[in-house]
């Protein structure tokens, strides 16, 4: 912790009335001014000598996950050891991950726990939490800071993007042939996969009347062809060293990699994310996991990794399934279309634009 201590505007107010009393103690012979002299030096010298309280030691801070410019309170594990109350501090902090704007607290001696309002910045995992905190002596004339670097596990997740549901299982061919005929891949004719919520235009001949009844909404049967039984994403994280706004992009592809995941996850499909780097392709999170927050965690992790132009090879894919499907987010040349399992989206491209649902649409209704 390194700390500092400085004369506040009240402080520097009173030196200049004190130099102002000794000016005038030596040019008149009278005792107001060597009273008033006398008060204010002893105002100064009782808030340099340090009477009352001293910063606090903030110790930790409780581990939290956080969307990116979501607002949360955070536990702040503060320990007085000064005898008198502390009435007037001040904490806050702008930098990394996270933004906490001036608030106040006060404190007694001993051990507490403090609210902390934390409004997450950008996605990412912060094991160390730089905050800066202030307090006044008594009579405000001094003030001390202190740069506190406090332990803490925070991870702020990318915010999945609204995706149009209609469009995503055009792109994937995850829609049935025909009125109300599924597309049977298994053995079976008509074998069910799964289930998922109903939405407008859908057929009610696929409700499943005793879950539909037990949840409250209406439930729709999946069977296998309407829904894949895997599916590989890959983000491609290299992105040409020049143009800032293609990093720009590159988060956004981050979003809609996290709103795709979400999308089949609902619908129980298991979903495998890969991240390719220059020239290697590496699995981040396993097609077992079922939990969304650990695809998102593995997002909050991804970083763009500037390469130039002439090193931007064809993204290496992996092995298909058959009956799989696969979807490839990239910047770059990702190479040409030649496999059908494989749907290959450029952030900024329009079919890019036409599964994203614009941010307006989750105000009148989206179809998520």
């Amino acid at each position: 912790m390194s700390a500092s201590r400085e004369l506040t505007t009240a402080g520097r107010v009173t030196c200049l009335a004190l130099a102002g009393c000794v000016v005038a103690l030596l040019a008149f012979d009278h005792p107001w001014p060597r009273w008033v002299a006398a008060f204010l030096l002893a105002l100064l010298g009782l808030s340099f000598l340090g009477v009352g309280a001293r910063i606090p030691r903030c110790e930790r801070l409780a581990p939290a996950r956080m969307d990116e410019g979501s607002n949360r309170e955070l536990e702040l594990s503060v320990r007085h050891q000064g005898r008198a109350p502390l009435f007037a501090g001040r904490v806050y902090a702008n930098a990394g991950e996270f933004h906490v704007p001036k608030q106040a607290f006060s404190v007694s001696p001993g051990s507490h726990r403090l609210p902390l309002r934390v409004r997450a910045h950008v996605r990412g995992r912060a094991t160390t939490f730089r905050l800066h905190a202030e307090s006044w002596q008594p009579f405000g004339l001094v003030r001390h800071r202190a740069t506190l670097q406090l332990a803490c596990d925070t991870w702020v997740f990318p915010t999945p993007r609204v995706l149009r549901e209609s469009v995503l299982e055009e792109m994937l061919e995850m829609q049935p042939c025909g009125l109300d005929l599924p597309q049977p891949t298994g053995p079976g004719e008509a074998e069910f996969h799964s289930l998922r919520e109903w939405r407008e235009g859908d057929s009610e001949h696929h409700v499943h009347p005793r879950v539909s009844a037990r949840r409250g909404r209406k439930v729709l049967r999946v069977f296998r062809g309407e829904a894949p039984p895997h599916l590989q994403l890959v983000l491609d994280l290299r992105v040409q060293d020049g143009p800032t706004f293609e990093r720009a992009d590159f988060e956004e592809a981050v979003r809609v990699v996290a709103g795709i995941t979400r999308s089949m996850l609902r619908r129980s499909v298991p979903v495998r994310l890969w991240f390719h780097g220059e020239r290697r392709l590496r699995a981040v999170v396993p097609e077992r996991c079922r939990d969304l927050h650990g695809y998102l965690a593995a997002l909050a992790l991804a970083r763009p990794i500037p390469v130039e132009a002439s090193e931007l090879d064809p993204a290496v894919l992996p092995t298909q399934r058959a009956g799989s499907r696969g979807v490839l987010l990239h910047l770059g040349d990702a190479g040409a279309a030649d496999d059908p399992a494989w749907v290959r989206l450029r952030v900024g491209s329009t079919d890019f634009w036409r599964l994203v649902q614009p941010w307006h649409g989750q105000l009148v209704g989206s179809e998520s």
